[in-house]
């Protein structure tokens, strides 16, 4: 949706449940109504599989709203139809029915950021899952830039991130999402106020736009406030000033992502995801009474001024050996290779989770720790990944 525009519409008329669609999709309820489009949980009769559907809102009374939306939908099957990632919804099939667009996709189990952030009312969400999500969030922004024609999501907030009951992360809504090439000054305008990057209002779109949307984020996520500048130059109050329960180190890291001028921002999402991660591997102070985190070496809250405790430092690293689950320990990469290899669900274990490329860094193999990073952020078949990995690593 452009910024500040106002379409021409009818009241929205839902599918009913029971509806059938193309003979096949039989709708079991509404999930959610967007600005191009309602989407439903649907039953597939062939297969007894649950998938959701985006239908195409239709009751525009201008033509040039029509059109606008039917070229969303074109962009957004489009897309989709070119990504394969595990926090990504699959396209299975799209169709027209009566001139209304059909997206027939994964149906996402959970709530979106939005709603989470909600639950927390009166206190705020902890530091570190926001860290951890944003991390994750990094790296599906990175695979959307990685692809052979980049792609930019244009449109991240939390809304669109969706948190399943396995605690994975899921981007959807696709809607305004385009290739990068395609995204230079003349783009459409489109975007949320309040999370869209300030090139955004001036029809301009890249991928370190992405980084200052997640930036915004996990701004919101943190202080329950978006740091709106509608596209101006003005500074933003520091998070710390909204939320004093937040690091220092979070607060540089957030204010750095959602700078105005794109050149003092992280230049990648990569960048940005490395740098949340060397955060949560810095280790903390964890407040038992307020669950504040303090920097390490704190002795007493900041915030509630209780005892503290250390959080420990993640368990894969033993000195200068890497220690898998099963207990086996690696004292070069060529042990951990090995191991690995003759240990797959470890192995696949390790290398999801970022323990490999951590520890490749570490002990100073950042070749390594490359090859390890691009695998798992490519998502997919992580045990083809782990093959992969292996393959490449002996090279």
């Amino acid at each position: 949706m452009a910024f500040g525009e106002e379409k021409s519409e009818k009241a929205v008329e839902f599918l009913k449940p029971g509806t059938v669609l193309r003979n096949r999709y039989r709708v079991i309820s509404v999930v959610q109504k967007g600005a191009y489009g309602i989407v439903y949980k649907v039953e597939d009769l062939k297969t007894s599989s649950i998938y959701a559907i985006k239908e195409m809102i239709s009751n525009f009374t201008e033509s040039i709203d029509r059109e606008k939306a039917r070229l969303t939908f074109e962009r957004e099957a489009r897309l989709l139809s070119q990504i394969t990632h595990q926090n990504i919804p699959c396209l299975h099939n799209y169709f027209t029915d009566g001139g209304v667009y059909y997206l027939v996709m994964d149906y996402v189990e959970g709530i979106n950021l939005s709603q989470f952030a909600s639950r927390y009312r009166g206190k705020h969400l902890p530091e570190r899952d926001i860290l951890e999500w944003g991390a994750l969030i990094s790296d599906i922004l990175t695979y959307l830039h990685s692809l052979p024609e980049p792609i930019i999501f244009r449109d991240l907030k939390p809304a669109n991130v969706m948190i399943t009951p396995e605690k994975r992360v899921v981007l959807v809504d696709f809607g305004l999402a385009g290739m990068i090439k395609q995204s230079k000054k003349g783009a459409p305008r489109g975007g949320t106020p309040g999370y869209a990057a300030p090139e955004q209002y001036m029809g301009y779109a890249e991928a370190r736009s992405d980084v200052y949307s997640l930036g915004a984020t996990m701004y919101y996520m943190l202080s329950k406030k978006k740091p709106d500048r509608r596209g101006k130059a003005n500074q933003i109050e520091p998070l710390r000033n909204l939320n004093p329960s937040v690091s220092p180190i979070t607060n540089a890291l957030v204010m750095k992502a959602i700078e105005y001028d794109i050149s003092h921002r992280f230049q990648s999402a990569e960048e940005m995801g490395d740098k949340i991660r060397a955060v949560l591997e810095l280790g903390t102070v964890i407040c038992p009474k307020c669950k504040s985190i303090n920097q390490k070496g704190s002795q007493v809250c900041f915030e509630c001024e209780a005892a503290l405790t250390r959080v420990e430092q993640s368990d894969v690293f033993s000195g200068q050996a890497f220690v898998f689950r099963s207990g086996q320990q690696a004292s070069n990469p060529e042990e951990l290779l090995l191991i690995a290899e003759n240990n797959l669900d470890d192995g696949v274990y390790h290398l999801k989770h970022g323990h490999f490329e951590s520890w490749f860094e570490y002990i100073g193999e950042e070749q390594l720790s490359r090859i390890a990073r691009r695998m798992r952020v490519q998502g997919g078949n992580m045990e083809e990944g782990l093959k992969k990995f292996l393959k490449y690593a002996r090279l």
